[in-house]
């Protein structure tokens, strides 16, 4: 087995205007691992279940940019912004005799290694589909399933960003960061094990038939039934989601999880602070040197049209493994009171 090496190419420049007012900082870098070591499985004819081979080879390439501007600065009053916005690519380029490498994740949906696929895609089950992409369809208007499982969504964002400002009047200091992920999709195992079992929002509704629809249990609704489900189109006209369908291919535990690959782009206010530092004319009285009292709180705000969860919070942790939730612990958010005392 030979050494995994990391070859590397950066340029970038650090940028000073009006007297150091603004700072631009720019850079461009190109990375590629060859010969990455995976832990392969093997027959278990081989007497082992898996063996350490070099069977990666990996891209990286990206833009990063930050700035910062001095808007104010005077005796009683300054104010500072700043920001930074990354995006990069990383793919699989060669992944020789192996279909996938799963990272993290179940036998059903996973975050893989795919030959040609961004790393950590996502992976699963997926509609069969024609040349063109559309969606192939059974006799009752049903999606039809591949026989083989594939790349089904891309965990990683089309770029990060975030924006800041530091403001500060007399002994008064607020500052405040936003974040934001963009282009990101993640697996909804959450939102698919509750639709199996019927107690999803989504679920629980009733809806009446404008026409006869076919169920995926072979059925027929008669026009004007009113039944618990919703009512869906596939391409081929409408159909009645209900128990038969939630409870094999339309739920968490069924053989089609690219419907469950959702955008879990987000926005965040990080954080946000305000300080006071009591005056000096008032420390002197009581013998300190400074003090300051301040309130700060973190992942206060969250916007995103992810289903249920902060999509930032990944089943597996800090892994290889990304964009999946399956009964994810939810973010926190925190807040914290100090007292600074300089004797």
């Amino acid at each position: 087995m030979k050494v995994e090496r990391v070859t590397e190419f950066e340029i970038g420049g650090d940028f000073r205007f009006f007297n150091d007012k603004l700072s631009l900082g720019l850079t461009y870098y190109n990375r590629l691992t060859t010969d990455g070591i995976l832990e392969i499985e093997v027959p278990p004819s081989t007497g082992y279940s898996s063996i350490y081979r070099n069977a990666a080879e990996i891209s990286n390439k990206g833009v990063e940019f930050d700035f910062n501007l001095n808007l104010v600065n005077n005796d009683s009053f300054s104010a500072n912004i700043f920001g930074n916005f990354t995006t990069y690519k990383n793919i699989v380029e060669k992944l020789p005799n192996v279909s996938r490498y799963i990272l993290n994740g179940f036998t059903s949906t996973s975050s893989a290694a795919v030959e040609g696929a961004p790393f950590a895609a996502l992976y699963g089950g997926r509609y069969l589909r024609e040349a063109n992409g559309t969606i192939q369809l059974d006799d009752e208007g049903f999606p039809l399933i591949d026989d083989e499982q594939g790349v089904i969504g891309d965990p990683n964002p089309d770029y990060r960003a975030g924006f800041g400002a530091e403001l500060a009047y007399k002994s008064l200091q607020l500052s405040f960061l936003f974040e934001t992920s963009q282009g990101n999709d993640a697996w909804a195992g959450t939102q698919g094990v509750l639709y199996y079992f019927g107690i999803h929002p989504g679920t629980a509704v009733e809806s009446t038939a404008t026409s006869n629809l076919n169920t995926y249990g072979g059925d027929v609704i008669p026009a004007g039934t009113t039944f618990r489900g919703n009512i869906a189109d596939f391409g081929g006209g409408p159909v009645a989601l209900e128990e038969s369908w939630y409870r094999t291919n339309g739920g968490g535990f069924g053989d089609l999880d690219e419907q469950f690959i959702k955008d879990a782009s987000w926005t965040k206010l990080r954080e946000i602070s305000l300080k006071y530092s009591l005056p000096d004319s008032f420390l002197n009285q009581i013998g300190l040197k400074s003090s300051e009292i301040g309130i700060s709180g973190r992942n206060l705000l969250l916007i995103s049209n992810f289903d249920g969860v902060d999509p930032e919070v990944n089943l597996t942790g800090a892994s290889k493994g990304r964009g999946l939730d399956y009964f994810s612990n939810p973010g926190t958010k925190s807040f914290i009171v100090n007292l600074k005392l300089n004797f």
